[in-house]
């Protein structure tokens, strides 16, 4: 068994393995494999030399507290039916682990289809999905001002202001993807491939908000996406726009970037059904790196502490580390002051979790000395909420 990059030549084999393990429309492939995929961010795991399992890491810039990191992003993990059971696709993800800590990246993120079989390699859920579903005609909010202008993907002020409207939005996260004016012409044409259309909403001259929909995404069911709103005359308006589409559709399942300002809006309706669930996960890949960047933010109070990291993957992330003048060292120490699991170090990094929460989990212990000084450390921490609706 060989893990390499895919060439070009294994494109057809690439697609054939994606259209067996996943459910993507034949248009919507057809458009990715002509359009986006690079046989350079291709994995393909090999036997006999026979292609028995690939994987993507597509590069993404990730904003994480205002720094910008650059990060890749593992979709597509698929392995050939009558190769499965065989341990190809661990082999395969264990060997990307690797290779992507090697390439001195400092963390990875990973779009899963079951998460509980990522969580054995210390991935974890780090951001999550919003949805509300509700029937056609039954919210009635106010009438508004607001107009509608389908997105051109040609019109450069049309990507100029979807990128201000993103990024503006994106501010108030604490992790998220950055976009430029080309991801956006990407994700338009995508979104069109599957039958959908975008939409900027303007009150007057100032554009309040955007939003993507496909009217028939499910039978008598239709999906908007990425639902940006400045103020709740535009949530009013996207509603009302939605219940002008009962001939093709009885329901919606919409998902707000800010979902407070929708369910403020909908007046916190009990009848409208709310799903939150896990979307995309992360992991550490150099523990080193996050601690020191931990040691500067949030850990100060521990100077001389050791903190054991446990990874039963990346074995150079298993170990002791030291916080000691400025600097993270690993030390040769079978004693520690606090022992975290790598996964436990991914949520903190992320600032999905405080301390304190951790510590009444198994993937945080301290001495008893310690406690004090992690409350201490507990109180610079903010947490937040991240955000991606990049599938791949």
């Amino acid at each position: 068994m060989k893990i390499r990059f895919a060439r070009e030549e294994d494109k057809k084999v690439v697609k054939e393995l994606w259209s067996y393990s996943f459910q993507d429309s034949q248009s919507y492939m057809d458009y990715y494999f002509s359009n986006r995929y690079e046989a350079s961010n291709n994995i393909i795991l090999e036997d006999n030399e026979t292609i028995v399992a690939s994987l993507l890491i597509n590069p993404y810039t990730l904003i994480l507290n205002g720094e910008e990191k650059k990060v890749r992003y593992i979709v597509g993990v698929s392995v050939f039916p009558e190769h499965r059971g065989k341990g190809y696709s661990s082999f395969l993800m264990k060997q990307t682990l690797s290779l992507l800590q090697e390439c001195k990246d400092e963390m990875v993120l990973l779009m899963p289809i079951d998460t509980s079989i990522y969580r054995r390699y210390g991935f974890i859920n780090t951001f999550f999905d919003h949805s509300f579903k509700m029937e056609l005609g039954k919210v009635l909010p106010n009438k508004t001002n607001i107009r509608f202008e389908k997105v051109d993907k040609r019109n450069a002020e049309h990507i100029e202001l979807l990128l201000e409207l993103y990024h503006e939005e994106m501010k108030k996260k604490t992790a998220y993807i950055k976009r430029t004016k080309e991801d956006f012409v990407v994700r338009i044409s995508e979104w069109e491939v599957e039958g959908g259309d975008m939409y900027l909403m303007y009150q007057g001259d100032n554009v309040v908000g955007y939003f993507m929909m496909h009217p028939r995404y499910e039978k008598d069911t239709a999906l908007l996406q990425e639902l940006i709103a400045t103020n709740q005359n535009a949530v009013f308006a996207v509603i009302n726009f939605l219940n002008h589409h009962q001939t093709q559709c009885k329901s919606a399942v919409i998902h707000p970037v800010n979902k407070n300002l929708f369910d403020l809006s909908i007046g916190y309706d009990n009848q409208i059904s709310r799903n939150s669930h896990p979307f995309m996960m992360s992991r550490v890949l150099d523990a080193k790196a996050v601690l020191q960047q931990e040691y500067d933010e949030i850990f100060s109070e521990l100077e001389g502490k050791k903190i054991l990291v446990e990874d039963t993957i990346l074995s150079q992330n298993n170990g002791v580390f030291q916080f000691l003048n400025g600097v993270v060292t690993k030390v040769d120490s079978l004693k520690w002051d606090m022992k975290m699991t790598i996964d436990a170090l991914s949520l903190l990094y992320m600032r999905q979790i405080d301390l304190e929460t951790l510590l009444k989990s198994d993937m945080l212990e301290v001495t008893e000395e310690m406690k004090i000084l992690l409350k201490q450390c507990n109180q610079k921490i903010r947490l937040g909420e991240s955000y991606s609706n990049d599938y791949v």
